[in-house]
């Protein structure tokens, strides 16, 4: 399964605090509002125009709190709450079940806070199973699992399948993820790879091709600056062509 390079009983503690916030918060299958959980966790909600950061979270006059830099709930703020969720819960023992926890710092610390955030947006109880149910398939996940990102998603599947995860933005391979244990993965991108990216990008339909023990599913991601708002400038106001790659590969 995916390396988070994170002890293992970090991973199970996490998974274990999300379904006591789900119950907690009466939330009993997907989509998860990470701002609903906020306001049933006693979070206050504060938008800052002129913040520079996605978000923080603070404590004033006695109430917990998390700053946002607009009061969009696209899915990147649905992230950066869940990640202040996160790291709140992580840092003060909320529940008293974090024996250790404190040892976590720097780093490691932030990646256990998005593992966290993914798994409130995607729990694990439930995204295994969907995920199996739909053969992995990104955009049908993406339909259930409507607060969390194309990519999140992706990355969540490393989870619960031995497989490769490839994000290209604009013909550039840019991210290669791997949970397929004793794979070094290297920079080597295999021809069936590159052709069911040529093919996703060129139509811009998701595309599945399979041989030599290898199977390779792609999807589109693509974004039209003129369409995306707040998101134009992160993009640089330019349409922005993104294909994720998700590849089964028989390493035996």
């Amino acid at each position: 399964m995916a390396n988070l390079h994170l002890p293992h009983n970090y991973i199970d503690i996490i998974e274990e605090e999300v379904s006591k916030i789900l119950e907690i918060c009466f939330i009993e299958y997907p989509p998860v509002d990470a701002f609903l959980v906020a306001e049933k966790l006693n979070y206050e909600i504060g938008i800052d125009e002129e913040l520079k950061t996605r978000g923080y979270k603070r404590r004033r006059w006695g109430k917990d709190g998390i700053i946002v830099n607009s009061p969009s709930k696209s899915e990147r703020k649905h992230f950066t709450i869940a990640h202040e969720i996160a790291e709140h819960r992580l840092a003060s023992h909320a529940t008293g079940g974090f024996a250790g926890v404190d040892k976590l710092t720097g780093e490691d610390l932030e990646k256990a806070c998005n593992a966290m955030a993914s798994s409130l947006l995607m729990p694990a109880q439930w995204f295994e199973m969907d995920a199996k149910t739909h053969n992995f398939d990104l955009l049908e996940l993406k339909k259930i699992y409507s607060t969390a990102s194309h990519e999140a998603i992706a990355y969540r599947m490393l989870r619960f399948s031995e497989c490769i995860i490839t994000i290209f933005d604009n013909g550039k391979a840019t991210v290669r993820k791997s949970s397929i244990n004793n794979l070094h993965l290297g920079e080597h991108i295999h021809p069936l790879e590159m052709k069911c990216f040529q093919k996703v990008s060129d139509s811009g339909e998701p595309f599945t091709v399979s041989g030599d023990n290898v199977r390779v599913q792609g999807w589109p991601v693509f974004k039209l600056a003129k369409r995306i708002g707040e998101s134009a400038s992160y993009f640089g106001g330019n349409d922005w062509k993104r294909v994720i790659l998700r590849t089964e590969m028989d390493t035996a």
